[in-house]
C-alpha cells in the first residue's frame, strides 16, 4: 500500500509536468535548436530532484526513489545531450547527499546509456517505438536490482532484495511507458493544434489573397462587362444601320420587279423578271438571318413548318442556277422517284438553301457534262417522311484527304480552289447545320477527276393542303391527255399530277404505242405530252406525224424535258410544238401553262368573268382610299406609289416627318405609311405629333422600315403606331394590311 501511495505521488509530479508542458513546449520550440536539448535536460533534472525529495525508504543508508524515470524520459524526448545534462545534474545532487554511492551512480550511468539507445531506436522506428517502451522500463528496473545485488553492501543488498527488488522492477516496467505516453500525447496534441493554427493562418492568407484577387477580377469583369455592353450596343447600332442600308435597295428591286411584271413582257423577259424576284426574295431572307441579332448571338435558326410544293422548290433551283449552267454549256437533269410526295410540310426556304448551295458548288466546279438532281424516299412512317436528295456533277472531284476538311468553317478542299473558284467554304457548314436541324445527315462520295455526289436526307411532315384551286380546275375538267414517256418514274409523277386535275390520262411508252392508240383504236386526245431527251431525236418527227396525220384528233402537242437546256428549245424548228415544259414542274406552274394553252378552247367566258370578278373584288375596300406615304427615299416612294395606284388608291407623299405632320394638319387620311429613319424629323416624333391632332388620334399609322432589329416593333407600338411592316415587303401583304385597317376604321 505504501508503494502504491509513492507511485501516485510520482504520477502526480509527472501529470503536473504534463499540464505545465502546454506552456513550456511552445517556449521550448521557439528556442534555437542547440539550446533545446539543454533546456530539456534541465527540465527533467528538476523533475528528478523533486522526486528525490520524497524517498520511499532511507533504511541502511539507502535513498530509495525513482529518479531513473527522469533520466529515461530526458533521453527519449531530449536526446543524448539532454540525458547528459540530466544525468550529471542528478548525479552531482546524489553525491551531495553522501552515503553509499557506487550503486546509485552506476545505475544512473547505465540508465543514461539505455535512454540514449531508446532515443536512437525511436528515431528509426517512429510510432512503433511506443510498443516497446515497457521493455526499457523493465531493463532499467532490472539493472538497478543487479547493481544492488552485486555491488551494494550485504546488509543493504539483502534489505533491497527482500523488500524492493520485485516492486522496483515492476514499477519501472509500468510507470515509464505510462509517463512516456502521457508526455508524448501532450506533445502530439500541441503539434496538432500548431498544425491547425498554421493551416488556419495559411487559409486566412489564401482567403485574403483570393478575396483581393476576386475583388480585382470583379473590377476587371465590371470593366469587361461594360466594354462588352458597349461593343454589343455598337454592334446592334451597326446591324440596325446595315439592315436599313441593305433592305432599302432590296425593297426597290422587289418592288420594281413587281411593277415590271404588270407590264406587257415577252416570255423570256417574264422569266428574267421571275428569276430576279426569286433571287431578291432569297437574298432578303438570308439578310433577315444575318441581321437577326438573337440568331447571331444564340446561333439558332428556327425552322418553319408550312405546306409547300416540292416541285416548286426544285423549279426555283433550276431557275436560279440555269443561267450560269447554260453559260458553261452544262445540262441540268432532274430525276424524281414516283413515290416522292409533291406536297410536304417543312421549311421550303431552308431546303432550297441547302439545295442551292450544293447546286451552285456543282456548277462552279464543273466545266463540262451535267448536273444531276435525284430525289427519292429514304423512310416513311405515320409521323412523316424522310427524303434523300442527291446532287451529282461531272466536275473536278475531291480526293479522300480533301474530303476530311469539308464541312468545317472557312475551309475548302484546297486553297488553290479558293484562289481559282472563290468562296469561303462556309456554305457546306451552313448546309450541314440546316440538314441536322431538319433531322437528317449529309455526306459526299467523290474521286479526283471523277466528279462528286453530295447526298443529304431531311424529314418532312405529311401535307393535307390542296395542291391547286378547285374553282379554276373546273375549266379543264376531264381533259383527255396522252402521255408518252419512257422513264417510268417521270411517267408516274406526271400521270399523278395530271390526274389530280381530273384529267383522263392515257399512257404510252413509245411512238408505236401512240400510233396504235390514235390510228388503230381511233382515240381522240386534247393534249399530247411527249418526253423529249437530247438523245431522243424521234420525238420531233413523232410530234409532226401526229399533228399532220391525226390533226383532227389532237388539239395541242407539248414537249416535256428533264434536261434543262434552253439550247434545245432554241434549236427546235417545228410549228407543231406549242410549248416546252421543264420537269419537274409544280402543280401551279403546270396548271397555269395548261390554262394558257387551252384558254381559247376551254376557258369559257363565264369562268373568265368569275375569275376577273374574284380578282377585282379581292381588295375592293382600297379603291379611292386616301393614303399618306412618309418616305425619304425616292426609289421607295416610286415603288410604293405605283403599287398602290394599281388598286386605285389616292396617294400623297411626304419626304420627312415634319412634312407629314403638316399634311395631316391640312386634311385627314385613311392610313399613314410611316418610315422610321428620316432627316429633319424621324417617324417616332412625327407619330407623336400626329397623335396630338384631334381628328388624327385614331388614324391607322403603319410603320414601314428597313430596320429589322429586335425591339423595333416594341418601340413602334410604344410611339403610338398601329402596325409594323419590314422592308422589303410583299405587295399582297401590304394590300391585306391596308384593307384590314380601312375596313376596321
Amino acid at each position: 500500500m505504501e508503494f502504491l501511495i509513492y507511485f501516485a505521488q510520482c504520477s502526480a509530479i509527472i501529470v503536473t509536468y504534463v499540464f505545465l508542458l502546454r506552456w513550456i513546449y511552445p517556449f521550448f520550440e521557439r528556442l534555437p535548436v542547440k539550446m533545446q536539448p539543454i533546456l530539456s535536460g534541465l527540465i527533467f533534472t528538476i523533475i528528478g530532484v523533486v522526486i528525490m525529495q520524497k524517498p520511499l525508504d532511507l533504511t541502511h543508508g539507502l535513498h530509495m526513489d525513482v529518479r531513473h524515470v527522469s533520466i529515461i524520459l530526458s533521453g527519449v524526448f531530449g536526446g543524448p545531450i539532454s540525458v547528459l545534462v540530466t544525468t550529471v545534474c542528478i548525479g552531482l545532487y546524489r553525491l551531495s547527499m553522501g552515503g553509499e554511492l557506487l550503486t546509485p551512480l552506476g545505475s544512473l550511468v547505465v540508465t543514461a546509456l539505455i535512454s540514449v539507445a531508446a532515443y536512437r531506436i525511436k528515431q528509426r522506428r517512429g510510432e512503433a517505438f511506443d510498443k516497446y517502451m515497457w521493455l526499457f522500463g523493465f531493463a532499467i528496473g532490472l539493472q538497478i536490482t543487479l547493481w544492488f545485488y552485486f555491488f551494494s553492501p550485504d546488509e543493504s543488498s539483502s534489505y533491497y532484495m527482500k523488500h524492493f527488488a520485485a516492486t522496483f522492477t515492476l514499477f519501472h516496467a509500468v510507470a515509464i511507458p505510462l509517463y512516456y505516453s502521457l508526455i508524448s500525447r501532450e506533445i502530439k496534441r500541441f503539434w496538432a493544434e500548431e498544425t491547425l493554427v498554421q493551416y488556419k493562418d495559411h487559409l486566412e492568407e489564401l482567403i485574403t489573397a483570393r478575396t483581393s484577387e476576386l475583388v480585382a477580377n470583379n473590377a476587371q469583369l465590371i470593366q469587361a462587362k461594360k466594354a462588352a455592353e458597349e461593343a454589343n450596343r455598337a454592334k446592334g447600332e451597326f446591324l440596325a444601320n446595315m439592315s436599313h442600308e441593305i433592305r432599302t435597295p432590296i425593297n426597290a428591286v422587289i418592288g420594281l420587279s413587281y411593277l415590271l411584271q404588270r407590264t406587257e413582257l415577252e416570255s423570256m423577259q417574264k422569266q428574267y423578271v421571275e428569276k430576279t424576284l426569286i433571287s431578291a426574295k432569297n437574298l432578303n431572307t438570308l439578310v433577315n438571318d444575318i441581321l437577326d441579332f438573337s440568331k447571331i448571338e444564340s446561333k439558332k435558326v428556327t425552322l418553319e413548318q408550312v405546306d409547300f410544293d416540292l416541285y416548286e422548290v426544285l423549279s426555283q433551283i433550276s431557275n436560279l442556277i440555269s443561267v450560269r449552267a447554260y453559260d458553261k454549256g452544262l445540262k441540268l437533269h432532274f430525276s424524281i422517284h414516283h413515290e416522292v410526295p409533291q406536297m410536304l410540310v417543312g421549311d421550303p426556304f431552308r431546303l432550297s438553301q441547302v439545295l442551292l448551295n450544293h447546286s451552285n458548288n456543282a456548277v462552279k466546279f464543273t466545266e463540262e457534262g451535267e448536273v444531276l438532281f435525284v430525289v427519292s424516299v429514304a423512310r416513311r412512317s405515320e409521323r412523316g417522311i424522310t427524303l434523300k436528295f442527291t446532287v451529282t456533277d461531272t466536275g473536278i472531284g475531291i480526293t479522300e484527304e480533301q474530303q476530311k476538311r469539308l464541312f468545317h468553317e472557312f475551309s475548302q478542299a484546297d486553297m488553290s480552289t479558293t484562289r481559282k473558284y472563290g468562296g469561303t467554304g462556309l456554305g457546306l457548314v451552313i448546309s450541314k447545320n440546316l440538314v441536322e436541324l431538319m433531322g437528317g445527315t449529309i455526306g459526299v462520295v467523290s474521286e479526283a477527276g471523277q466528279g462528286s455526289s453530295f447526298t443529304f436526307t431531311a424529314k418532312f411532315g405529311h401535307s393535307t393542303g390542296a395542291i391547286y384551286s378547285m374553282h379554276t380546275a373546273k375549266a379543264l375538267k376531264y381533259l383527255r391527255v396522252l402521255l408518252v414517256c419512257e422513264d417510268s418514274d417521270m411517267r408516274l409523277v406526271l400521270k399523278g399530277q395530271l390526274e389530280q386535275f381530273q384529267f383522263i390520262v392515257t399512257v404510252a411508252e413509245s411512238g408505236e404505242d401512240v400510233i396504235e392508240l390514235v390510228y388503230t383504236q381511233g382515240s381522240r386526245f386534247d393534249l399530247v405530252i411527249l418526253d423529249w431527251k437530247p438523245t431522243n431525236e424521234a420525238a420531233i418527227p413523232l410530234a409532226e406525224r401526229i399533228k399532220h396525220e391525226f390533226g383532227g384528233a389532237v388539239q395541242v402537242i407539248v414537249l416535256v424535258n428533264a434536261y434543262h437546256d434552253p439550247e434545245l428549245t432554241r434549236s427546235l424548228h417545228s410549228n407543231v410544238i406549242e410549248k416546252v415544259l421543264y420537269y419537274p414542274i409544280s402543280h401551279s406552274s403546270l396548271f397555269n401553262e395548261l390554262m394558257g394553252l387551252f384558254q381559247e378552247h376551254f376557258f369559257t367566258s363565264q369562268a373568265a368573268a368569275a375569275l376577273e370578278g374574284e380578282q377585282a373584288g379581292a381588295f375592293a375596300a382600297l379603291s379611292q382610299a386616301r393614303i399618306l406615304i412618309v418616305e425619304d427615299n425616292e426609289i421607295n416612294q416610286l415603288v410604293i406609289k405605283e403599287i398602290l395606284h394599281g388598286k386605285h388608291i389616292n396617294v400623297e407623299v411626304a419626304e420627312n416627318g415634319a412634312e407629314a405632320v403638316e399634311r395631316v394638319k391640312q386634311h385627314p387620311f385613311d392610313v399613314i405609311l410611316m418610315d422610321l429613319q428620316m432627316p429633319v424629323m424621324d417617324g417616332y416624333e412625327a407619330t407623336r405629333r400626329i397623335r396630338d391632332i384631334p381628328y388624327a388620334m385614331h388614324t391607322p399609322i403603319i410603320a414601314m422600315t428597313a430596320d429589322a432589329m429586335k425591339g423595333v416593333e416594341e418601340q413602334v407600338l410604344e410611339a403610338g403606331m398601329d402596325f409594323y411592316v419590314t422592308k422589303p415587303f410583299d405587295p399582297m401583304q401590304v394590300f391585306s394590311i391596308l384593307q384590314r385597317f380601312i375596313q376596321r376604321k
